[in-house]
């Protein structure tokens, strides 16, 4: 709870006056059958038709106060909701752009997902019913009790029976079924990431032969989700039509013994419908409180299973948070102005925040067609060599001019040629070859500005060399990220970061002398240059 509150206080207004102005709605609601009670015994009763049209004129204003207030308590939860969500996500968005990636592989990409999407949304609906019906439901349900014990004390007895025992029934399936919806979420991101594994694996099933075995995996998983499911919804299901028989009955016995009081003279006809209109809004209320129940069930596990990402280990995610702001600032003054032909390295250790700043660049950049962005993780189609550099249309002089800067013109003539087919995600090339179909791919719309992560780590010296002098001696503006001195020392400037923060910036030959964690990576990569000036 205290995690949701943490959103919502960006919107304490907004969650007050929602709220109120549904219990306004409500008070309004309340009186309704009290003047309709009053038309009939006042009114009808003795044919009076100005106190009918005066009572009736008066109903349509509580009725217009209502509508509006009601307006209005949309607005206000809407604008909470969806700015909880937008929040909630913009938070995820960035500690997923931070994660490390031991804490990325034991969450989970499907997980992720999940918490993205399935998780927010869950989030959002239940911050947004919250909002509109948690004073007003149960301010109707005690209103229309207090609205009976004022018109008759003994029937009112009938309604405050049925609200206690739906209370009791309401309380009992919220019990029984919220442990259940947290194992069903976490069944269904265990069956998506066996899917996600049946599907990246397929070759290594079939080449063991463990189809059936894989496939009985498969549907215990399912069948045991589906049980889990079916139990939940029947329970669930149990609510609605629980409510309606119990009010319903509630009816017929308002219907019975007040028809016994009205013979007595002990109460009118327009108090007996005045009862039955409070018993129906019960009924509605506790509907409405009921699916209210169910929303708020499913919220509060996808609540925790959001914090768990986001705040997960304290000190971590601290450390994450701290690291993303850092990332933020180098972007916004280091990169903020790249000059035209520029050429910039960005050095530091594993997880220091090097894929980080160029992922936050890339959502910096508006005209993202000219640039070219060579990812730290390599992604390729089942397509040929050419579909994997030529993703969009362009000129042939293109693909001749990618494959060159990239170095991988060699490894198209051993292969065949560009129309040699690929392998899903280029397994039948070495790491280093899919590095360079990386950067051929940036490079074939011919960029004005080149981002390169760590393109060169998996490259031998030679062939970093002869992709280096390319790019360097273009006249396309290039930020390079490495954790190899070699890849950025012949760069205009480069920037030493640690743990997300600038520690130095200059040309190699400053920061040689200057800057230890520099000088350190140079001559643990080249010992021998221990008196490199």
């Amino acid at each position: 709870m205290k995690f949701v509150l943490r959103y919502m206080s960006a919107y304490k207004k907004e969650s007050i006056l929602a709220p109120l102005f549904k219990m306004l709605e409500a008070v309004f609601e309340l009186l309704v059958p009290f003047v309709v009670a009053s038309i009939i015994d006042k009114g009808i009763e003795y044919q009076d038709v100005g106190y009918i049209v005066r009572m009736t004129c008066l109903m349509i204003g509580l009725a217009l106060i209502g509508v509006t207030s009601a307006i209005m308590a949309q607005y206000f939860a809407a604008k909470t909701a969806t700015g909880v969500s937008m929040k909630v996500r913009k938070d995820l968005d960035d500690t997923i752009l931070a994660m490390d990636k031991s804490r990325y592989r034991k969450i989970g990409k499907p997980t992720l997902l999940t918490r993205m999407t399935s998780d927010v949304l869950k989030l959002q609906n239940a911050v947004n019913m919250f909002l509109r019906l948690f004073l007003r439901s149960p301010f109707i349900v005690v209103g229309a009790f207090i609205m009976a014990v004022i018109i008759d004390l003994s029937m009112s007895l009938i309604i405050g029976g049925i609200i206690i025992i739906l209370a009791i029934v309401v309380y009992a399936v919220m019990r029984t079924t919220l442990p259940k919806i947290d194992f069903i979420q976490e069944k269904l991101d265990k069956l998506s990431t066996r899917i996600k594994q049946n599907y990246n694996g397929a070759k290594v099933v079939r080449g063991f032969v463990i189809q059936e075995e894989e496939k009985n995996k498969f549907n215990e998983q399912l069948e045991e989700l589906y049980n889990n499911q079916i139990h939940v919804g029947r329970l669930s299901n149990v609510l609605n039509p629980l409510t309606f028989a119990l009010v319903n009955f509630g009816i017929i016995l308002i219907l019975y013994f007040g028809g016994e009081k009205v013979d007595t003279g002990s109460l009118t006809a327009g108090e007996v419908v005045a009862l039955l209109n409070y018993m129906s809004q019960v009924l509605v209320e506790l509907v409405k409180l009921a699916n209210l129940i169910v929303l708020i069930m499913n919220g509060i596990p996808s609540a925790r299973r959001l914090e768990e990402v986001i705040d997960g280990d304290d000190e971590r995610t601290s450390v994450e948070a701290s690291i993303v702001v850092s990332a933020k600032e180098i972007v916004n003054k280091e990169l903020g102005d790249i000059k035209h032909g520029e050429k910039i390295g960005i050095i530091g250790p594993t997880g220091s925040g090097k894929s980080l700043i160029l992922s936050l660049y890339m959502e910096h950049v508006l005209d993202k067609s000219r640039v070219g962005y060579v990812p730290q993780e390599d992604s390729f189609f089942g397509g040929t060599i050419a579909e994997n550099i030529l993703l969009r249309e362009y000129a042939n002089d293109d693909m001749e001019y990618a494959l060159n800067m990239s170095c991988f013109q060699e490894v198209v003539d051993n292969k065949g040629g560009v129309d040699e087919k690929l392998i899903k995600n280029g397994n039948n090339l070495s790491t280093g070859q899919k590095k360079r179909l990386s950067l051929a791919r940036a490079l074939s719309k011919k960029p004005e500005l080149l981002l390169m992560d760590d393109v060169t780590n998996p490259l031998d010296m030679i062939t970093e060399k002869q992709v280096l002098d390319n790019v360097l001696s273009s006249d396309m503006s290039v930020v390079i990220a490495s954790q190899k001195p070699s890849a950025v020392m012949r760069t205009d400037r480069i920037i030493v970061i640690d743990n997300g923060k600038l520690l130095d910036m200059g040309r190699h030959e400053e920061l040689l002398t200057r800057c230890s964690l520099y000088s350190k990576m140079f001559f643990a990569q080249f010992p021998e240059r221990s008196s490199y000036a």
